[in-house]
């Protein structure tokens, strides 16, 4: 980004914290977080996501994500043992800030692999109702047959 982007990125982010609505027509920075819907749709936030990736080829796309998740777990992973272990205080922000960063890599994976992410989590409720048609059960747990 040049001085003049980054310049356009900081007010865009100005006015999307104080809720302002901006004109972006004559905007340099691609950003737009004055555009920003308040509520995404999953699949809105994996476009915006795939805007700041660096390559949208598959194997990048499958690569990096893959370890960005194993990295990103490791963050969540050191902010529980620190609040467990080492007597720190539970930050709420801090880990959603984290989750969000895995989600991220969800988002980016999931086109590596030509998924949308709402198809994703319809995959998902369908096979967790699948398993647990009436909520969790140890029992299922235990005993259930893998979908083959």
């Amino acid at each position: 980004m040049n001085n003049g982007q980054i310049k356009d990125m900081r007010e865009c982010e100005r006015m999307a914290e104080n809720g302002r609505d901006k004109d972006c027509s004559e905007c340099s920075c691609s950003v737009c977080l004055a555009k920003l819907p308040e509520r995404l749709s999953a699949n809105e936030y994996q476009k915006d996501c795939l805007r700041t990736a660096r390559a949208l080829d598959s194997e990048y796309l499958i690569m990096s994500s893959t370890l960005g998740i194993g990295g990103e777990a490791g963050e969540v992973i050191d902010l529980i043992k620190k609040w467990r272990y080492h007597d720190h205080e539970f930050n709420c922000r801090d880990l959603a800030l984290e989750l969000g960063d895995i989600l991220y890599y969800l988002a980016t994976m999931a086109k590596g692999i030509n998924y949308d992410l709402e198809t994703i989590m319809a995959m998902n409720v369908d096979k967790r109702k699948g398993r647990y048609p009436n909520g969790f059960d140890p029992l299922l747990s235990i005993h259930r047959e893998e979908a083959r």
